[in-house]
């Protein structure tokens, strides 16, 4: 038994392991974890299964724990690998021994467990539906429909409408059979366990012995069964030659083709075997392949032995039988395969006496397979290495494997002296890359919680890994890489030449170096990192984000209202389609809106703010004396902190002044001007356009000594020019000789006359 700080975790104790992994082999994420709480006697024969969602579900057969003999129990986990709620007893009744058990996750994001219940005249094979909660749909119920003698042994795949098709061996139940004991049956089932017409034979020949089926599940709906076949006269030794079985189903549960013979080695013993269903609807089986003829050898050289066979997604083999174990000596039993999302597949089995221990007893090794059967990395050891183990001596028995959202195997066993009192229940995530990095281009995916990749030479595509749980630390290396961290708190870091971070997801640290760096910002948490002279650097927000300092530009992207303060260095800030917030900061800035709102923020009067003809109404607030440029198209233009000086371009503004005494100048357009605090000095222009006209909403003492003046500009009127009324709010400019007229009004007039004072409220210069 495990010690206590090994053995059972409490829900903040998961931590993902770092380290330098750049691997195609899978690592383990964690150190392995107990999944049984209750530890008394024997804990054997877990199974997994990942869920929709990134979790997990572990389940095992558990000694004297629900009050009769042997009982089923199970351990959720979340997406973070962390306990779910306690431990939970399967089975309900609990009369006799439960066994047998194996689970699967459904596509709507609940599980099923399916298990053999023992009883006096011979065993059902019964289930139980959980939903994506954990929390039990309906009742446990009884799978088998014939219930004479005994039915055991399930198998179990989720079908791709979500519901799920349970097969299982029964005892004498074809009354045509001759000299048949077992056959292989299933049984189709809606989501909620409503059941697709009748259970239905599997097995075509029914003489001899049809045992240990398996099922995987095809994304097209239909799946595929293979079991074990004894005494089959294609064997050549009638009845002592053990085969492995085939029979795909389409969508409906209609056979497709005829019942088939996997292995091509026919004259040993071929048992135990499983199938998993690839990305591309292809399929691969393995077994175990052993020779009980005396003098024979053994098909791969030493005892028993692991062997494979691929199929494409028509049935047909592709390539030919091949063994999966590179270390043949002794035996190896008890295969479990997986599918990995990059198309490839990974085994592992039971070995007595894996290479390079002192121990002879039960370890487990694995091999990961690509897409093509070419083996990737070489055989590992999946368990706790012995110097981990509390006991140098037990034994890692009773493999089984999944695969999570974030791409990781999730692996169980029986961790324990495998004929002691006690054993327990171990797993553990391993995560791995697609390929090693080459000096070459390479596209690089992560599986797994988080790993540490380097990329090379070249200009890499590295992918981190999808899990939000684990950190990835992605370096490009030499080239032009693009990284994406995925989910989680990511570090990117570019290297050399010019790259693209993207961190997605997560709080993620980016890091370009050297050359014209891109980073794709999605998270207000997310820190980009650039040393002065390091290229000319991008960065892409989809969120309100700070200039960093030594990055040159800042883009805001998609439709949402963003903000950002500009760094200490000069910023070019460009906007969206949004309502943005644009304060340039420390330097000379260019700062250039969209199509919504904006609103900018000057400190230099050098900076620009660029906006286009209909962009928004948009808005200026300066602490900085500041002229508008051209036609920037600034509706509204405010002075704060001790700036006192603004002009208008040659569009239509709004200027609006501060409690000190400022100077402000519409220029081109109908411009209105507002002076608040202070005695304020508000300059006409002569306009090119005749309608146009400046408007001043707060002029203070017209036509009574003090307040507000009007400056007009004696160049163009003459030091003699006149001014004079024409409405209530109106006045003109002109020449002495009432030439280069130019109206403006005083809109806070209320009198129907005012005789604006020479000298005072006005004043040619």
């Amino acid at each position: 038994m495990l010690a206590a700080s090994t053995g059972t975790f409490s829900a903040n104790s998961r931590t993902a392991k770092t380290g330098t992994l750049n691997m195609i082999t899978p690592s383990a994420e964690f150190d392995a974890f107990q999944a049984n709480t209750f530890d008394t006697g024997k804990q054997i024969l877990p199974q997994v299964a990942g869920l929709v969602g990134g979790g997990f579900v572990v389940a095992w057969q558990s000694e004297d724990q629900d009050g009769d003999q042997r009982g089923i129990f199970m351990q959720r986990y979340g997406p973070d690998a962390l306990l779910v709620g306690p431990e939970v007893q399967v089975n309900t009744y609990t009369d006799g021994p439960q066994y047998e058990m194996t689970i699967t996750g459904l596509t709507g994001g609940g599980f099923v467990v399916t298990w053999y219940a023992q009883t006096l005249d011979g065993g059902t094979v019964v289930a139980q539906i959980y939903d994506a909660v954990g929390a039990t749909v309906g009742s446990e119920f009884t799978v088998n429909t014939e219930v004479l003698s005994s039915q055991r042994v399930p198998a179990i795949a989720a079908t791709a409408d979500g519901g799920f098709v349970i097969a299982w061996q029964s005892f004498g139940q074809d009354p045509d059979a001759q000299n048949a004991l077992w056959d292989i049956y299933g049984q189709r089932y809606q989501a909620d366990g409503t059941a697709l017409g009748g259970e239905f034979q599997i097995n075509t020949i029914d003489s001899f012995q049809q045992v240990e089926v398996a099922l995987a599940a095809f994304s097209s709906g239909g799946y595929v069964a293979v079991w074990q076949s004894v005494g089959d006269p294609n064997g050549g030794e009638s009845d002592t030659s053990f085969d492995v079985k085939m029979q795909r189903y389409d969508a409906s549960g209609v056979s497709v083709g005829s019942e088939t013979t996997v292995n091509t080695h026919l004259p040993d013993y071929q048992n135990e075997a499983d199938v998993a269903v690839l990305a591309d609807d292809g399929f691969v089986v393995t077994w175990v392949s052993f020779s009980f003829t005396e003098g024979s050898p053994n098909q791969d050289g030493s005892g028993y032995g692991i062997f494979a066979q691929r199929y494409n997604a028509a049935g047909q083999p592709a390539g030919a039988e091949f063994q999966v174990n590179t270390h043949f000596n002794g035996s190896q039993v008890n295969p479990s395969i997986v599918a990995l999302p990059d198309g490839g597949f990974m085994i592992a089995w039971m070995t007595l006496g894996s290479p390079g221990d002192d121990y002879s007893g039960w370890d487990i090794l694995a091999q990961r397979f690509a897409a093509d059967g070419t083996m990737i990395g070489a055989e590992f050891a999946l368990h706790e290495s012995d110097a981990n183990n509390s006991t140098a001596n037990d034994d890692q028995t009773d493999i089984d494997l999944s695969v999570l959202d974030n791409g990781a195997v999730i692996a169980t066993y029986a961790d324990g002296t495998r004929f002691g009192t006690d054993v327990e229940v171990m797993a553990n995530a391993y995560g791995y890359t697609n390929i090693d990095p080459t000096e070459s281009a390479d596209t690089i995916i992560v599986y797994g919680f988080g790993q540490y990749v380097q990329g090379l030479g070249g200009g890499d595509i590295i992918h981190g890994a999808d899990d939000a749980y684990g950190s990835d630390y992605l370096a490009g290396g030499d080239g032009e890489d693009v990284l994406y961290g995925n989910a989680g708190d990511d570090r990117l870091s570019g290297g050399a030449d010019g790259d693209t971070l993207d961190g997605g997801e997560g709080d993620d640290r980016m890091s370009g170096g050297a050359g014209n760096d891109l980073y794709i910002v999605d998270s207000a948490g997310d820190m980009v990192s650039e040393r002065a002279g390091e290229g000319d650097d991008i960065i892409d927000t989809f969120v309100s984000y700070d200039v960093p300092v030594n990055v040159e530009v800042l883009r805001m992207q998609g439709t949402a209202d963003l903000g950002t303060n500009g760094s200490v260095n000069r910023d070019i800030i460009q906007g969206n389609s949004g309502n943005n917030y644009i304060n340039g900061g420390g330097g000379i800035d260019v700062m250039i809106g969209g199509d919504g709102n904006d609103t900018y923020t000057i400190d230099d009067s050098q900076d620009a703010v660029i906006e286009a003809a209909g962009g928004g109404d948009d808005v200026i607030y300066t602490s900085v004396d500041y002229v508008l440029l051209g036609d920037q198209e600034i509706e509204t233009a405010i002075l704060t902190e001790n700036a006192v000086i603004l002009r208008g371009d040659n569009s239509d503004n709004q200027l609006i002044g501060n409690d000190f005494i400022n100077v402000l100048e519409g220029k081109g357009g109908t411009d209105y001007l507002l002076g608040l605090g202070g005695d304020d000095i508000f300059q006409v222009s002569l306009e090119a356009n005749a309608t146009d006209l400046d408007v001043f909403g707060d002029f203070e003492g017209a036509g009574v000594i003090g307040g507000d003046r009007i400056a007009l500009d004696g160049a163009i009127w003459g030091m003699d020019g006149i001014v004079y009324q024409v409405s209530q709010t109106s006045f003109i400019v002109a020449t002495a000789q009432n030439t280069m007229q130019q109206q403006f009004q005083i809109a806070n007039i209320t009198a129907p006359t005012t005789n604006l004072i020479a000298g005072d409220d006005y004043y040619f210069g």
